[in-house]
């Protein structure tokens, strides 16, 4: 690959990127040349530019408006780009603002009716995904109110480079519910940080360890179930992870009494506390 197409691939994937901020084509364009070119007046800008100058106004306003740039008075105005890693991270800050507010709305308008509208029969689901198996994950912590046990492929899940399994981890943290966690063997090779993680575990969690799980396992109050495959498994895309939830009361006793097994065959950490 010559030299001209490593520059045309890589200004590709900064015009994605700016978009990806929810910038428009004309406000991508209009802020890389002015990274590129320093102070400038719209006419300037137009004239490097497929930007027509009567829309060049209003596309440079935006951009101010959304902390990218900032322009300068006078005859004419002239602009200047925001430094792209700060202008990137007030981006970032505003957009998870906007996504907590979207949350707080769609939780307070519409997660009732969600729970009252359940249906309450017997049923078995499949889950497909990381994302959707760890949600339901935290969805039936949601639920816990006396116990909970979980089988695990990591040594104490949440010391992963994965924000989402380290919401997990906060999940069980916050609340006070009876919990019993198996997670993987410590062995010579476990890295320090792995094992420094377990001195901050909260009284109401009891970890004991066994020699290996290679799938996740959690039980809620003897009343719903969720079997998942490693999300870590070997030439296992995470996009193909599969779940299995249920509130079978026979399936969910079942796998209970598996667990319960495990339990008794496993290391205990430290004293348990918990009867």
């Amino acid at each position: 690959m010559n030299m001209e197409a490593e520059k045309t691939i890589e200004l590709e994937k900064t015009m994605k990127a700016l978009k990806r901020f929810g910038l428009t084509e004309y406000e991508s364009n209009a802020y890389a040349i002015l990274v590129v070119k320093g102070l400038m007046a719209p006419r300037e800008i137009s004239d490097v530019t497929d930007i027509p100058y009567t829309r060049l106004y209003s596309v440079l306003k935006d951009l101010e408006k959304k902390g990218w740039v900032e322009s300068q008075p006078g005859r004419p105005i002239v602009y200047k780009a925001v430094r792209p890693k700060f202008a990137a991270r007030n981006a970032i800050q505003e957009i998870l603002r906007e996504l907590q507010q979207a949350e707080e709305i769609i939780t307070q308008n519409l997660d009732d009716i969600y729970s009252k509208t359940l249906p309450v029969s017997r049923q078995v689901w499949v889950v497909k995904g990381k994302i959707n198996v760890v949600n339901k994950i935290l969805e039936m912590l949601d639920n816990a109110r006396e116990r909970v046990k979980i089988a695990t492929p990591f040594i104490y899940f949440g010391r992963q480079e994965d924000s989402k399994f380290e919401s997990i981890r906060q999940k069980i943290h916050s609340y006070e519910v009876h919990t019993q966690i198996i997670g993987k063997e410590i062995t010579a090779d476990t890295p320090d940080d792995y094992t420094k993680s377990l001195d901050s575990v909260p009284n109401h969690i009891i970890i004991r360890l066994h020699e290996g799980f290679h799938s996740w396992m959690v039980v809620v109050d003897g009343n719903e179930v969720l079997v998942s495959s490693s999300p870590y498994a070997e030439k296992l895309d995470l996009s193909e992870i599969i779940g299995i939830w249920t509130n079978d009361s026979g399936i969910v006793s079942t796998i209970e009494n598996m667990f319960d097994l495990f339990w008794d065959e496993s290391t205990s950490m430290r004293e348990d506390k918990l009867d």
